[in-house]
Order: structure tokens, then sequence, then C-alpha cells
């Protein structure tokens, strides 16, 4: 196979019927353009070279970059021809300049070899076209974005203390309660504030502020429900099952509530006396990509006949609409203990809650 070199530019007159056509070529073209020869030696710049760097044509001819442009600059654009020369490939680069009217201005160029009619190098073009206005709005919607950021950290940051204000207040009122029904319905609602309250301190934690890793959050969750129960916290142990699975936040505080309430739930009435048992918590995701979230433990179980969506309960009824919220579907298995079992997907588009 003939490995042959493209056709390309080179200083040879044939190319160009005259070097009066090139000048009025390339002072026709409103980026800058410049070409050097092997020497990295400016030979021939256009009006737009001219008028960026306020230099005459007479000033730049024959002149290398170290003498005629500052020296930070001078340097940036020597490494990128020389990377152009020793490669014989065409390059792209990104530079910024001060202009004669002191703006510091940014620069797209394009740098290309010239060869000759035998395939050696003999010089090289370039082309730099202004992106300063580009790079302008760029560099505003990312001080944007950043200072967005920060304010969602600070919104997440003031529910999640807004949040634990009311879970405090929720706590001195409950003292003043005489029967133990009215205490667990404090207690209830307590939990149920702070694991809302958790998912905005996760945010806040987390790099992403829409989105959290589900695994840290339940251990965060169940950590917290432990201390609510003193007594039960002894002789029951709470374990995890979970994969690294991150959650936008819309499907995160649905499926923290259904949490909150079957562990809850297995703390309060599947190991009644003294028994002693386990929780585990679990969160796989599926091959079909849906995800498996499941509660279970190993105590009493539940009566005959149990139908979740018939239960009575707040506690339960709370789990079906959350489910139903997150258009999921859930089951329950008394065979061995108590399981739920939860599978769903995230939420997409607008949220729900």
């Amino acid at each position: 196979m003939d490995d042959k070199r493209p056709e390309a530019a080179s200083f040879s007159q044939d190319l160009l019927p005259s070097r009066g056509l090139m000048r009025a070529l390339i002072d026709a073209i409103p980026d800058i353009v410049y070409i050097k020869d092997i020497h990295l030696r400016n030979q021939i710049v256009n009006k737009a070279f001219v008028e960026a760097f306020g230099l005459s044509q007479e000033a730049v001819a024959g002149k290398t970059d170290e003498e005629i442009l500052p020296a930070d600059l001078a340097a940036a654009c020597r490494k990128s021809d020389e990377i152009v020369r020793t490669s014989g490939k065409s390059y792209r680069f990104e530079e910024r300049s001060f202009g004669p009217d002191g703006v510091e201005r940014d620069y797209e160029t394009i740098k290309a070899p010239i060869f000759d009619d035998g395939g050696r190098i003999t010089g090289q073009v370039g082309v730099s076209r202004d992106i300063t206005e580009q790079k302008n709005k760029q560099r505003a919607l990312e001080a944007a974005l950043t200072e967005k950021n920060v304010l969602l950290k600070e919104i997440h940051h003031r529910v999640k203390n807004n949040m634990q204000v009311i879970s405090s207040l929720l706590n001195l009122q409950s003292r003043y309660l005489k029967h133990p029904d009215d205490v667990e319905l404090f207690k209830d609602s307590r939990n149920r504030i702070r694991s809302m309250a958790f998912i905005h301190e996760k945010l806040y934690q987390s790099k992403s502020l829409s989105r959290i890793e589900f695994g840290g959050y339940i251990k965060s969750l169940i950590d917290s429900l432990k201390k609510s129960y003193q007594k039960e916290r002894s002789r029951i142990h709470a374990r995890l099952e979970t994969e690294e699975i991150f959650l936008d936040i819309q499907t995160a505080i649905p499926c923290g509530l259904i949490v909150n309430e079957l562990v809850s739930n297995a703390f309060t009435h599947a190991f009644p006396g003294e028994r002693g048992g386990e929780v585990v918590v679990g969160l796989q995701c599926g091959e079909d990509g849906a995800l498996h979230l499941t509660v279970r433990d190993d105590g009493v179980g539940l009566p005959l006949g149990f139908n979740i969506r018939a239960a009575d309960s707040m506690g339960m009824q709370l789990v079906t609409m959350l489910v139903d919220q997150i258009d999921g579907t859930i089951e329950v298995d008394r065979s061995r203990g108590t399981e739920f079992h939860l599978a769903f997907r995230e939420l997409k588009g607008k949220p729900r809650i």
C-alpha cells in the first residue's frame, strides 16, 4: 500500500497565483492568521493579527513570538508550536492574551504543519478565533451555578435544622403527656420528621444536591430509631444489606418514610416481652433496573388474614399511600417472621411531594 501524504499547503509560489492574492485572501479572514517558517519566525500575518496585538506587519515579519509578544503568551505559543512541529499533526489550543487596550482576551487556535512537495515540514500556519464573549458567558454560567449550589446547600441545611427544632419541640411536649398511647403518637411523629431531616442532611453533605446514597441514609435513620427505642435496642439487632444506590430526593423521601414506618413497626410489635431478634433492611437493584427494598424481621409475625391495604393503623396506611406515590408494589411474606418487599423505580419528571 502506498503511504502518500495528502497534498498540503506549501510556501511554493506555484500553489497561489501571486503573493498579492495570498495577502488579499488572509486579510479578508476576520480571524487572526499567521504563517511561520521552520524556525518559527513569522512570515505573513493578516490585518486581524495587526489589530489584535497593535503591531505593524513590518514589525512582525521575520520575528519570533518571543521578540514581539508578551513573555507569558510567547512561551505558550512556543510550546504549542513545538507540539505541531515535532508531531507533524494539526492541533487545537485555547490561549489567553492581553490586547493593546490592556483587556485580556481568549482565543481558540488551530495550528497545522506546512509540507513541501517532498513531505518535509517547512513551517506552520495558525488561525486564532476570538472566543472571549463565549468564554465570559461560560464563566458567568459557572459562577451562577456555583452560587446556586451554595444557596441550595444552605437551604437543605436550614430545612434540616428547622425539622430538628420541630422534633425537639415534640420531644419536650411529650414529657407532659400522661397516656402511653399519646406518648407513642408523639414519638412516631418525631421519628417521621427526623427521617425527612436526615434526607436534607445527607444532601447538604453530598457533592450532588439532588441525589443521596441511600444505604448511608438508611444507616443514619436506623441508628436514630434505635436511640428512640431505648428499651428494645439492647435485645433487637438491626442489620443492613444495601448496595451503593443513589436516589433522587423525590424518591428518597417517601422511601425513607416507608423504612421509618416498617422498622418502627418491627421494633414496636415484632418482639413482645423480652424476646430478642433481628431487623434487616435491604436495598438492591434488579437486572431490569427496578429497585427492591425489603424490611424483614424474625419476630412473632403478623396475624392471620393481615392485609396491608386494609390495615387501620396510621403507619400501615401511610406506607401504602407512599408506595402508591412512587408507583411501587408491596408484598408481605409471613413464612418466616415478617418481610415487606417493595419494588419500584425512580420517579421521573415533576416531583409529587
